[in-house]
């Protein structure tokens, strides 16, 4: 156990946290392994999972050794917990993105010598275009955020 362990979480704060992992994949943090997991749960005694749900993080993944085989038995307390987040997609974001500089790098090299009118609706035509290819670049791009504990409660 650490010093920088955290409290139980709030009840209110166990009801995001479940409405949180419902939806994502989740990693923990247990004594300096990570830990990916698939359809966890919590309660007031931890965070629960089934292990066939478990992989440890690549050794690829920021430079984290692959954590020894079958140490992480549900459940994990709250007390043992060094950190809990989930997997968030860009996919929003890159669907704005896409829906903007798209129709603009398509408007703009053809406004100046644009004299039959044809620049303004093939800008229009892009918007949708690279909303759909923003958000396909986007969906690949994921990040981790941290639930557990909050980081003013965190001493890392």
């Amino acid at each position: 156990m650490t010093a920088a362990a955290a409290p139980v979480p709030p009840p209110d704060h166990q009801l995001v946290l479940r409405r949180e992992l419902s939806k994502r994949d989740a990693r923990i943090q247990v004594e300096g392994w990570r830990y990916e997991i698939g359809r966890a749960r919590t309660d007031s005694t931890g965070v629960w999972f089934d292990a066939a749900n478990v992989r440890g993080v690549s050794k690829w993944s920021r430079g984290v050794k692959l954590p020894p085989a079958a140490t992480l038995a549900p459940p994990v307390a709250w007390h043992d917990l060094r950190s809990l987040e989930t997997q968030h997609s860009a996919a929003s974001a890159g669907m704005l993105i896409g829906g903007i500089v798209l129709p603009i790098s398509v408007y703009s090299p053809m406004a100046p010598k644009d004299h039959e009118g044809w620049a303004g609706p093939a800008a229009l035509v892009c918007i949708p275009i690279g909303m759909l290819l923003g958000a396909v670049v986007g969906s690949l791009a994921t990040d981790w955020k941290r639930l557990w504990p909050p980081p003013h409660v965190a001493a890392d």
